[in-house]
């Protein structure tokens, strides 16, 4: 028998008037009995996992499940996109789905973060830790208005720190050189003393 065809348990056929083995034919769509040959049924649908994989040439096959949820933003990262680039409908979609996302500040932080890491060449175990402290300075309400290059930078550094992996302040500035030093210590301190309220 091939993959196409299985036998199934015993099913009564009113051309042998007695209980019988079937056949199902799922390349013919068929339920068949196995001593006479009637076709006891047409169209049959297989309702089992489909095994052939439908990859996409322009990317890796993902088999239809789709990505990974992100718990560093509130909504799990599970939100819906438009389009790519400056289209119209894209942009549109983008203020549409912003302007009362509470995921926004969570996002903007991300991507901040995303060019500071790749600016210092930091691993992805740090910026893992940035983002908790970022999710859970939200959590706690005090991440409004949090996202500029002063407070991210102050972020990281202490990020960094805790994953000993420490990186000197001049280190940290040489990320964004328009970010005075001043203003990143105030950050860092006020950072501190977050921190120091959240835990």
């Amino acid at each position: 028998m091939s993959a196409n065809v299985q036998a199934r348990d015993i099913m009564e056929c009113p051309e042998c008037k007695g209980k019988t083995q079937i056949v199902v034919d799922y390349a013919q769509g068929s339920v068949i009995c196995r001593n006479c040959g009637l076709i006891l049924e047409m169209s049959c649908i297989d309702d089992s996992q489909e095994w052939r994989s439908f990859s996409d040439s322009s990317g890796p096959d993902r088999n239809r499940v789709g990505g990974t949820t992100n718990n560093m933003l509130h909504s799990g990262g599970l939100g819906t996109s438009v389009g790519f680039g400056n289209s119209r409908l894209a942009r549109t979609h983008m203020i549409a789905v912003n302007s009362d996302n509470v995921d926004r500040t969570l996002n903007k932080g991300h991507k901040i973060l995303r060019d500071i890491m790749d600016a210092l060449a930091l691993p992805d175990n740090i910026y893992t830790r940035c983002c908790q402290i970022l999710k859970q300075m939200d959590d706690s309400g005090l991440l409004k208005g949090k996202t500029n290059y002063p407070w991210l930078l102050a972020v990281t550094y202490m990020a960094c720190r805790q994953e000993g992996a420490g990186r000197s302040i001049k280190e940290i500035l040489a990320a964004q050189p328009t970010v005075k030093k001043q203003s990143f210590t105030d950050n860092s301190c006020r950072l501190a003393d977050l921190r120091n309220r959240i835990e």
